[in-house]
């Protein structure tokens, strides 16, 4: 084992100034650079061997929104002072359906209209209608007429 002799420690030899920062941010903004609505910000994280870096963030996953470069969960660098913010474009998803894969439009088949059908007519009924008992119609009589009949005599009584 060998012995290191002891240095001759002075006041202007410990006394060291250190400032921290807090690191940047990762910050999605749309097209026009501005930050996304409701989108997190997470910040860079330190270096677990050098408390003075950041290492690289990761690529957020926000709704209705696509990175316009990479994809969600790919590395972020850092910028070169380690306490400024990021910012990492995105582009609105539309909401339309995606284009098929055929750019030639496909006629929809319209159906041939059904002819109407002509109404049954309806069978006659054959069936005898049940006779009916002869009933004499009565006869009108009129003040002051006489009823003749030229087969009947006239009874004078």
């Amino acid at each position: 084992m060998k012995n290191i002799p002891a240095t001759k420690v002075t006041e202007e030899d410990i006394t060291k100034t250190v400032t921290y920062a807090s690191n940047g941010h990762i910050i999605p903004v749309d097209s026009n650079d501005q930050p996304i609505p409701g989108a997190e910000h997470p910040i860079f994280p330190t270096d677990p061997d050098d408390p003075t870096k950041v290492i690289d963030g990761r690529i957020l996953v926000v709704p209705g929104y696509k990175p316009e470069q990479g994809k969600p969960n790919d590395p972020v660098a850092p910028a070169k002072n380690p306490s400024q913010n990021v910012n990492v474009p995105y582009i609105k998803e539309s909401t339309q359906p995606p284009a098929p894969d055929n750019p030639t439009p496909q006629p929809t088949p319209t159906p041939e209209p059904k002819k109407p059908e002509t109404p049954k007519t309806p069978e006659k009924d054959n069936t005898p209608e049940p006779d009916e008992p002869d009933v004499p119609t009565p006869r009108r009589h009129h003040k002051n007429k006489k009823h003749t009949s030229a087969s009947k005599p006239m009874n004078n009584w």
